[in-house]
């Protein structure tokens, strides 16, 4: 199969010829349809992250292995399965979650893959999703999906489950809902991505405020209209009049 690779960083990705993986016990192949670019991407070829005043945190240092084959927002169709892969099927479209952990520490066994010592993350510390196919250790990293368009829908097991995980967390935070408010009824505060509105409507934020400031309470209104029926998606003229009405306001 063919892959793009980073050989080193800050050189022009190399298109290697990969032998094809195949899958034991719970593992699984999956076809790649589509595969996102993130800025974590951008990091891995540039070698590491610049953390300011002259510190830069080399990747390799973190346990990232050249040549690697990165990409870690993906999907495709299941290929082949391991004996023991349970859930899923050769063909069914999927989601790969990306962020896998050794399985055996404190964080892992807690079910905090994400946040384990020693990652094993597909894209970064295994090879990912600029290939033709790629190795998923476990089906229970695979979420099937219909109906979504697959280039858009690479994104939401990375930047996606970012911003869902953190408006989630945070709406039980008084200090958040106050700072929310904050914003919603005209106060200088800073702006929140448009594409959290929806999520804070559908928890009942917005229709919880009581304003008494005119300006304030038509931004709600407005935000309101344009988020009816909730289930719209985001798109350029929805976003773009969601940030004039916002970013008029408070300026």
């Amino acid at each position: 199969m063919k892959a793009a690779r980073i050989v080193e960083p800050n050189k022009p990705l190399e298109i290697s010829e990969l032998e094809t993986p195949k899958p034991s016990g719970n593992e699984v192949i999956v076809k790649v349809k589509a595969a996102g670019v993130c800025h974590s991407d951008l990091h891995l070829w540039e070698g590491g992250y610049d953390l300011g005043d002259g510190t830069f945190l080399k990747v390799t240092d973190r346990g990232v292995k050249y040549p690697v084959t990165p990409g870690h927002e993906i999907v495709g169709t299941v290929a082949e399965v391991g004996n023991d892969v349970k859930d899923v099927s050769v063909g069914d479209v999927v989601l790969v979650y990306p962020w896998i952990g050794e399985g055996e520490c404190p964080a892992c066994k807690a079910g905090n893959e994400n946040l384990c010592d020693a990652p094993k993350s597909i894209g970064l510390f295994q090879d990912g999703g600029y290939a033709e196919n790629v190795k998923v250790p476990h089906y229970k990293y695979l979420a099937k999906i219909s109906g979504l368009d697959l280039d858009a829908a690479t994104s939401l097991a990375c930047s996606g489950l970012t911003a869902y995980n953190a408006v989630k967390n945070l709406v039980s935070v008084p200090t958040f809902l106050s700072c929310l408010k904050n914003v919603l009824k005209g106060k200088k505060a800073p702006f929140f991505e448009v594409n959290k509105l929806e999520f804070f409507q559908n928890h009942q934020i917005i229709n919880e405020i009581e304003d008494e400031h005119d300006q304030g309470r038509y931004l709600i209104n407005e935000i309101k209209n344009i988020l009816k029926p909730i289930s719209i998606p985001l798109n350029e003229q929805t976003e773009d009049k969601l940030k004039e009405l916002i970013w008029d306001y408070i300026d």
